[in-house]
């Protein structure tokens, strides 16, 4: 961006302004004055430095649930004006937590951990740096974490035999990713049946 910017004299100084674009290099100006017998003076080109102050901006794409023991991808969009050096996530999970480097792809940043087997929410917060260290992070997040995991029969120790008249004791033992709440057997036997 150029232009030719007029001054003005409001209070006894002459001032202006210029929006300096998203650009890292110098900005470069020349004061020109006239007076009123149309001499003039040209001042000697002035070269100033150009700093990124902006903030990288973060929004964020990730799934609001996961599922327990699964794979949970963080997916975020990040702009900056100039140009974006960093991008991390850390979260906590259960037993689990980290603090992941995300990378970018079809211009999403992503990062995939997998979760705890445990049902609490996940909390995860979002990190982004630019190429001149300034640095932006998004309000922590949560993402709802369910069971989705089925119980497993680890062991079915029941007698191999029964005797007529008798109890017949069902013996077994089984495990979830979360807790097992309770174990029920159907069961027959000539005009009998029932629910244990």
């Amino acid at each position: 961006l150029g232009d030719n910017e007029a001054l003005t004299l409001p209070n006894g100084y002459w001032i202006g302004n210029a929006t300096i674009d998203d650009n890292l290099g110098n900005l470069a100006y020349t004061i020109y004055i006239n007076d009123t017998s149309n001499n003039y003076h040209t001042a000697a080109q002035q070269v100033i430095p150009v700093a990124d102050n902006d903030r990288p901006i973060i929004v964020d794409n990730s799934p609001i649930a996961g599922t327990t023991g699964d794979l949970f991808e963080f997916n975020v969009s990040v702009s900056d004006n100039i140009e974006i050096d960093t991008v991390f996530v850390q979260w906590a999970h259960g037993n689990f937590s980290g603090n992941e480097s995300m990378n970018i792809s079809n211009g999403f940043w992503m990062a995939t951990i997998r979760l705890d087997n445990n049902n609490e929410n996940l909390s995860y917060t979002v990190h982004a740096n630019d190429t001149s260290n300034n640095y932006n992070t998004r309000s922590p997040q949560l993402a709802v974490i369910s069971d989705n995991d089925v119980p497993d029969l680890i062991n079915d120790s029941s007698s191999d035999n029964g005797t007529t008249g008798d109890l017949f004791l069902f013996n077994v033992t089984a495990s979830d990713n979360i807790n097992v709440s309770s174990i029920h057997i159907s069961w027959s036997h000539g005009g009998k049946n029932g629910n244990e």
